[in-house]
């Protein structure tokens, strides 16, 4: 199977966790499953035996303890991405989280499942044959029989993200008001990722979470884009006036052309959720409003969609260093 084949099919991710939006505690494999589990032996890729680590993370079932419970033991709360192309770029992006990659029986050597072992192996996680039943759970995502199983990143507590932002200097941030669709909250952390934003804020209620399909779309910002959580917004948005940004809202009738309209150098841009836009308190504790002006008889842009427009308009004004 050669790499150009890898890259054929789309890859899909699963994610678990407790007490977050979206997220699912992870399910424990079935007995049949557990008897079949066997330390992994998939050539071409050698497999170095992982370095022993607290909770017993080397994989080694404790005294009466199932093989399914030993994969399952220490995981906490924890995010699975399957798929040969997602499972590769997630551990350049957060190998140091890695806990254990999971390869089906049933999978066939070649090159990508070699670099993807060795990186592993590099990494000291555990490696584990599993059968192919293990993989039901992940569809309808072209899983490929591999999964890895990282350590969640977890969005930070306001005080946190406010004291992670820049002390001066140009900045741009990002404020999301109850954006629900997990696939714009992904869009937007690429976007912002790829702009140089200093940070994400989102509210605690009715936001999308970190889903499977927000990471699909971030490829790697949620990652990268520190993400922060904010009880009351409007609280929030008074916190960062006061660390020296201006509140920038985008409304799609009304405010600046943004051809017209000249970022401040430490700004907030507030974008609005989907269908609902800007909240009334929020929308209110703008200094600014900015709407990009549309022809053809379009109303408004999907928010992923404007979010990266007017960060491009930002970062016109203050190309990153």
């Amino acid at each position: 199977m050669s790499l150009d084949s890898e890259r054929r099919g789309e890859p899909g991710f699963h994610s678990a966790g407790r007490g977050e939006p979206g997220l699912a505690r992870p399910e424990r494999l079935d007995l049949e499953a557990a008897e079949a589990l066997e330390p992994a032996e998939l050539p071409p890729a050698p497999l170095r035996k992982s370095p022993t680590a607290p909770g017993n993370r080397t994989g080694a079932p404790k005294a009466g303890e199932s093989r399914a419970a030993s994969l399952q033991e220490g995981l906490g709360e924890a995010s699975e991405v399957v798929g040969m192309n997602s499972v590769s770029e997630a551990l350049e992006a957060r190998g140091e989280r890695l806990r254990r990659l999971c390869v089906s029986s049933g999978r066939r050597p070649s090159a990508a499942l070699k670099a993807v072992l060795d990186k592993a192996a590099s990494l000291g996680a555990q490696v584990r044959r599993v059968p192919p039943s293990f993989f039901a759970r992940f569809a309808p995502a072209s899983h490929q029989g591999v999964c890895a199983v990282f350590e969640e990143k977890a969005p930070l507590g306001l005080d946190d993200f406010l004291e992670s932002l820049p002390e001066a200097g140009p900045s741009l941030v990002l404020v999301l008001d109850h954006v629900l669709d997990p696939g714009n909250l992904g869009a937007l952390a690429r976007s912002a990722w790829a702009f140089g934003a200093d940070g994400m804020l989102i509210p605690k209620d009715r936001a999308a979470g970190i889903t499977p399909a927000a990471a699909k779309a971030a490829a790697g910002g949620l990652e990268t884009v520190p993400l922060g959580r904010a009880v009351n917004l409007a609280e929030a948005l008074k916190r960062l006036s006061k660390l020296g940004y201006w509140l920038v809202a985008a409304e799609p009738s009304e405010g600046e052309d943004l051809p017209f309209f000249d970022f401040p150098d430490r700004s907030a841009l507030i974008l609005g959720g989907e269908g609902r836009g800007l909240g009334r308190l929020v929308k209110s504790s703008a200094d600014f409003l900015v709407r990009i002006p549309l022809s053809g008889g379009a109303e408004s842009l999907n928010v992923s969609a404007a979010g990266a427009v007017l960060m491009y308009a930002y970062r016109s004004g203050f190309p990153a260093g």
